[in-house]
């Protein structure tokens, strides 16, 4: 069986849910492993929750979070949402994993946050939200643009051999 971590990319980092009425980070997920360790993401995460500046904001990028990522942010009423992704990642692509994260989390676990503790709902969301970062960890699957222009290139490659 492939570890968790293989063929990842390394393009999406770490995912992070926080509750905004008390800054408690209910959800984290580390998705890139063979990276910096997880404390790392998770200190820069609190700080991103904890900031009024950036909640004022709803939405940001805080380039060089950790090491060569960024961490982008977006926020509801209740939570915000975190994501770290390698420091070129398209700063769309990045916005559209929140989005989803949101959403997922808003249709599936929303209610059972608004009790949780600390960490306490990293498990439950892991099994959606490795999906997620999995799916936008490859960006030519998501990045319908990028795939497209990955396969002109190619075909003009072959067309020059020919």
């Amino acid at each position: 069986a492939a570890m968790p971590g293989d063929g990842c990319k390394g393009n999406v980092r770490y995912a992070a849910i926080g509750r905004i009425s008390d800054r408690v980070l209910v959800a984290t997920y580390h998705h890139f492993t063979a990276g910096p360790p997880s404390a790392k993401y998770l200190a820069v995460a609190q700080k991103v929750l904890s900031s009024d500046k950036v909640l004022s904001q709803q939405s940001a990028n805080v380039p060089n979070a950790v090491e060569d990522s960024c961490c982008l942010m977006q926020a509801d009423k209740k939570y915000m949402y975190i994501v770290f992704v390698e420091k070129s990642y398209p700063e769309r692509t990045a916005f559209e994993l929140l989005r989803m994260i949101r959403k997922d989390f808003t249709d599936k676990d929303a209610t059972q946050a608004e009790s949780a503790t600390e960490n306490s709902m990293s498990k439950t969301v892991k099994k959606w939200m490795s999906a997620a970062c999995t799916k936008y960890d490859d960006l030519t699957s998501v990045n319908k643009v990028a795939a497209v222009q990955a396969q002109v290139k190619s075909c003009a490659c072959d067309a020059a051999d020919g």
